[in-house]
């Protein structure tokens, strides 16, 4: 066709003549086969890849995946070309809203990626994870320098969104069902499981798992393996999972209905660590000893519970590891595409404490 590119920075020639075609609707709103892009530009399917991750990046193409073509989503010329140095993190809180661990991952995140030249910066959007819009989620990915994308404390709706778009992206946590998305999770399922046990061998068997709503990918990670942990013993225990809106006055209201039932808990595994000190305050009120008649354990852990009299009996996390591990998935994809999907599981160590007896 009388345009190929040159040897000389093989990859940015290529990208430009296949930005520049695209947005002129030169193949119109599907690109051809990259197996027909590789003899038309007579280029390398590696050279190929990483401008059609460019292009994705700036929102000129959508990768298709899977066999699909890829679609064109900017034509009509006058596009500006983005650089793509910003990582965008999508949170329903912002960073002084968030736990010690959390503020660790973005801290090591943040180390991380400014060495490769990156800056990063939190979205906060806590309307779209109470109710989901795909128009206002299109409106993110036009955000200008947009390198790639960090989940934290994501629902189904936006991994899948997210899966859909093809861009360099991880899950700070577990990824639902039925979703392909890189990420970096604690083994929440392995240590609530071990929770379980714990209680069961100190003959606890009215167990309740106090998580907020909505439910991450994790939240439902960690219930699955609780029940496990109680139905797989010897000694089989009830559980239960109890949910409240994330608030202290409902966690108060929600807790102090399931001691009123009889049998009561005598064990609660705690979802939110910064809630621990609310469920040992109100025990307390209410008359009930820990560990004598509730044992308590709380799922993650935080800087804080470390003051806590009594101790408390926790999973302790690192934080920093995560990050950095989250940031090296991310890079590997802004520099050479999605690729093969990678799920890294981080196991926490249990700490012992009084509150489990």
């Amino acid at each position: 066709m009388g345009m190929l590119p040159q040897r000389q920075l093989l990859t940015d020639q290529a990208t430009a003549l296949l930005r520049d075609l695209a947005i002129k609707g030169h193949w119109g709103d599907t690109l051809p086969s990259e197996a027909d892009l590789c003899r038309e530009f007579q280029i390398s399917r590696v050279t190929l890849r990483r401008a059609l991750v460019q292009l994705a990046r700036e929102g000129v193409i959508v990768m298709g995946g899977r066999g699909r073509h890829h679609r064109v989503v900017q034509t009509g010329g006058g596009a500006e070309q983005q650089t793509g140095r910003v990582v965008r993190m999508l949170s329903p809180y912002p960073r002084h809203r968030v736990n010690v661990t959390a503020q660790l991952v973005q801290n090591a995140l943040l180390e991380r990626l400014a060495k490769e030249g990156f800056l990063m910066q939190l979205e906060v959007h806590p309307g779209l994870y109470q109710r989901f819009s795909e128009r206002e989620m299109r409106k993110l990915l036009t955000l200008p320098d947009t390198a790639g994308w960090l989940l934290y404390l994501s629902t189904r709706e936006q991994q899948a969104f997210f899966a859909k778009a093809g861009l360099p992206c991880v899950v700070l946590g577990s990824v639902h069902g039925g979703v392909s998305l890189a990420n970096v999770e604690f083994d929440l399922r392995s240590s609530c499981r071990h929770a379980a046990g714990l209680f069961l061998a100190r003959g606890r068997t009215e167990m309740i798992f106090l998580t907020p709503m909505p439910m991450t990918a994790g939240d439902q990670a960690s219930a699955a393996g609780f029940i496990e942990g109680a139905a797989t013993a010897q000694q089989s225990g009830r559980v239960r999972v109890v949910n409240y809106d994330t608030t202290v006055p409902d966690l108060c209201r929600v807790l102090q209905d399931e001691m009123q039932r009889r049998p009561f808990p005598n064990a609660i595994l705690v979802g939110w660590p910064e809630h621990t000190f609310t469920v040992l305050g109100l025990l307390h009120r209410l008359g009930y000893r820990v560990p004598e008649d509730v044992a308590v354990i709380s799922r993650l852990d935080d800087q804080y519970l470390s003051y806590s009299i009594p101790s408390v009996a926790r999973y302790q996390v690192d934080g920093e590891r995560m990050g950095r591990r989250a940031a090296e998935l991310l890079l590997d994809q802004i520099y050479h595409g999605t690729g093969k999907i990678r799920s890294i599981h981080l196991l926490p160590e249990f700490v012992r404490g009084e509150t489990l007896g």
